[in-house]
């Protein structure tokens, strides 16, 4: 039977496999697009509680094809955060104290620690 919720996810995924192709992760920010999508604001929404489906056997199935795609598509599983919602950062346990820039996933990582071990606030740049 065809649903169109179906047809939908099946869309954005499709979007979703596109940019992990350019970009080897689904961790994006929210403005990418990619097939004419908005794939970010997708996979964003997507990470949200209920955002797969409201039907925890449709959300799961859907969330096992994001993670074929790539298995670390939801960085908060992994406790990381979006910050200002667009950039993933470090989780804070897990963050030393160097004044270096912080690895995270997806494309450009602007996330860094200060001295003290807190990510700059909303607005600083990256050094």
């Amino acid at each position: 039977m065809w649903d169109t919720a179906d047809a939908g996810f099946a869309e954005n995924l499709a979007a979703a496999r596109a940019y992990f192709t350019l970009h080897g992760t689904l961790a994006a920010p929210r403005h990418p697009t990619a097939l004419d999508k908005a794939a970010g604001q997708w996979l964003t929404n997507s990470r949200r509680p209920g955002g797969l489906a409201k039907d925890p056997d449709r959300a799961g199935r859907r969330a096992e094809k994001l993670a074929a795609v790539d298995p670390d598509w939801n960085p908060r599983k992994l406790g990381w955060t979006t910050g200002s919602g667009t950039t993933p950062t470090s989780p804070s346990s897990s963050r030393a104290a160097p004044s270096s820039p912080t690895s995270c996933p997806g494309p450009p990582c602007t996330a860094t620690t200060s001295a003290a071990g807190s990510p700059p606030s909303a607005g600083t740049s990256a050094s």
